[in-house]
Parts: structure tokens; C-alpha cells; sequence
């Protein structure tokens, strides 16, 4: 029941999307890797605001909007990475973060709950639901930002979009990884 609603349907197309936009990527087809990480990211917000405004927020949704973020965001900038134009050190961050914190939650409910309830409960109670920090949301904006730079890099001439951007992004972006963690 709760896989039908609406923005959860959202989410999962943005994670079913993963693949693809990692292909594009790695192919170095950034004009459609652009589209479709747009995309990603206004579906991003489409879906929380059905969730708030309109009644489709579930529990199982408020763990798997931040896992398909996660998730996309750390398959493209691998994607970069691996087209040598993110650093390596700001992929370390941002996936040392994530495993860390997804892990910890993971953790968390398992011993909270047990083995036997942990899969049952950690989706159906009420009580178990996963809130964002705003500072959590920020760096998540800064890190699409940071994606979407990374993916337009190649396509604008040097002369109309300066590296010192993306490399300014990454910076701030790592930043913001590491106080977003600690503040976890």
C-alpha cells in the first residue's frame, strides 16, 4: 500500500533512474545526463511537496526519499569522478558520510527493534520516521548543485563557464558534508 502512493512512486523513479544517468555520464552524453539530473532533482522536491500538501506522506517514504538521494547523488558524482572531473577526495567525503549515517540508522532500528521486527516495524511505525535537518537538506541542494556543474563542465566553453565554479562547489560542498555529518 504505502509502495502505491504517489511520491514514494516519485522516489522510486528517481532511483530506477540511477543507471541510467550513470551510463549517460560515463558514455559523456552530458546533454542528456543534464535533462535527466534536472529531472532528478525537480522530482526531488515534486514528490516532498505531494507527500506535505496533498496526503501521500508515508513512513516508508521518509526512508526512501534520503536513500534515493544518497543513492543518486552518489552514483553521478562517481560517474564524474571516474570522467576526471570531480576530486577524488570530495567523493570520499560525500560516500563516507552516506554509508556512515545509513549505516548508523540502519544500526539503530536493528537494535531498537530486534531481528524479528526490524524489517516489520522500521516501515510501519509512526514513530520511526526519518526527518531531514535543514542543514541535511542544504547540503543535499549543494550537492546537486554540484552535480549539475560537474555535468555542464564539459559541454560550456571554458570561456563562458569558469572551472573556478565547480571548483569552488566542491569545496563548499565537501565543507558542508563533513559539518552536516557532525551535526548527526
Amino acid at each position: 500500500e504505502q509502495l502505491q502512493s504517489i511520491p514514494n512512486i516519485i522516489t522510486l523513479s528517481r532511483l530506477a533512474s540511477t543507471p541510467l544517468l550513470c551510463y549517460w555520464i560515463v558514455q559523456e552524453d552530458y546533454k542528456l545526463a543534464i535533462f535527466g539530473c534536472l529531472l532528478a532533482g525537480m522530482s526531488d522536491g515534486i514528490d516532498g511537496y505531494v507527500a506535505k500538501h496533498h496526503g501521500g506522506s508515508t513512513v516508508l517514504g521518509t526512508y526512501l526519499d534520503p536513500l534515493a538521494d544518497k543513492v543518486l547523488i552518489n552514483v553521478l558524482a562517481t560517474s564524474l569522478w571516474y570522467n576526471d572531473i570531480l576530486p577524488t577526495p570530495l567523493i570520499l567525503i560525500w560516500a563516507t558520510k552516506d554509508v556512515i549515517l545509513l549505516g548508523g540508522m540502519g544500526w539503530y532500528l536493528w537494535k531498537d527493534q530486534g531481528t524479528a521486527n526490524f524489517f516489520h516495524n522500521s516501515v510501519a511505525t509512526k514513530s520511526l520516521t526519518v526527518t531531514p535537518s535543514t542543514l541535511g537538506k542544504v547540503n543535499t541542494g549543494l550537492q546537486f548543485a554540484t552535480l549539475v556543474v560537474g555535468i555542464l563542465t564539459p559541454v560550456i566553453p571554458h570561456y563562458l563557464f569558469e572551472p573556478f565554479l565547480l571548483q569552488s562547489l566542491c569545496w563548499v560542498t565537501g565543507t558542508s558534508s563533513i559539518v552536516t555529518f557532525l551535526s548527526y
